[in-house]
């Protein structure tokens, strides 16, 4: 993944540990992967994502909700957020 979602979590997830994933992870073994990259997730938390609408994308087979791991990464690349507004200047600083 290099610089991108998961590093601003504080943990940078290479490309060797994205391909150890499985294609499809259960809501448990989400829950630990995001954890481990910083972002403090648990199962119940996956459940009110997908009630309200948010998380990453899912999908429901035998009762069971799954996250394919290329539409999580896509997610977590989404969630990169840019600064919307001008740094504050410094008192008395001219423009």
């Amino acid at each position: 993944m290099g610089p991108g979602a998961a590093a601003r979590y504080g943990h940078w997830v290479t490309e060797s540990e994205w391909a150890a994933l499985p294609e499809d992870l259960d809501e448990r073994r989400l829950a630990e992967v995001l954890t481990g990259m910083g972002i403090e997730t648990k199962p119940s938390t996956l459940q009110k994502w997908r009630q309200r609408g948010g998380g990453p994308p899912w999908w429901r087979m035998f009762g069971r909700a799954y996250y394919t791991r290329d539409k999580l990464r896509a997610w977590l690349e989404a969630q990169q957020k840019v600064a919307t507004t001008r740094p504050r200047r410094a008192r008395g600083e001219q423009t």
